[in-house]
């Protein structure tokens, strides 16, 4: 069976990582996916402190596994880092914002033990996703759920040539998010 890097740094069988869709991917979801041998993420946008312990607690009670969850930046509230950084889990990731802006959140996750992954949806973020300091970075086009066409990205290329051009550094892993497929030139 394939095992890559994201395998290794997430500490789980298969290169299969849900997506962390908010109202969606709560604890039954995200733990089936960790049971199975990939890794689960709980949405956690609007969620306050007490109720992200509410949820990781319920995911807990059906995996031991390796278990992440999603922080939309828009959405963040004093307090959110905070929380989940207190909390069992293997990694965060993050989407619609300017990583440099979040290095103090990176920072608190990875002293807590917690690996940060950085939803990109051009070169550009990736590059700054890792120089702010991520484990990973989540390549994500509008093939995906058209996230990218929200936060204004144009480029419909597939993510994984499009970040293929930010040439990250190698302390940072690159996985792709929706389809990954090869323009028709």
């Amino acid at each position: 069976m394939l095992h890559t890097a994201i395998c290794n740094l997430l500490g789980i069988e298969f290169p299969i990582i849900s997506a962390g869709m908010g109202g969606v991917a709560l604890a039954n979801l995200a733990a089936a996916v960790s049971e199975a041998g990939g890794f689960g993420i709980i949405g956690l946008a609007g969620f306050s402190a007490s109720t992200i312990h509410d949820e990781i607690a319920a995911a807990r009670i059906l995996t031991k596994r390796p278990l992440g969850v999603n922080l939309l930046i828009p959405f963040l509230r004093p307090g959110m880092v905070e929380a989940v950084a207190d909390e069992p889990i293997a990694a965060v990731t993050f989407f619609w914002g300017a990583p440099p802006e979040h290095a103090a959140s990176i920072r608190r996750l990875h002293s807590a033990g917690i690996k940060v992954i950085w939803q990109c949806g051009s070169a550009i973020e990736a590059r700054a996703a890792a120089d702010a300091g991520v484990d990973a970075i989540m390549a994500q086009g509008v093939e995906a759920g058209f996230a990218g066409e929200m936060v204004g990205r144009r480029d419909r290329s597939a993510p994984a040539a499009r970040l293929g051009w930010a040439r990250p550094p190698r302390s940072a892993s690159v996985g792709c998010r929706g389809s990954i497929v090869r323009p028709r030139r």
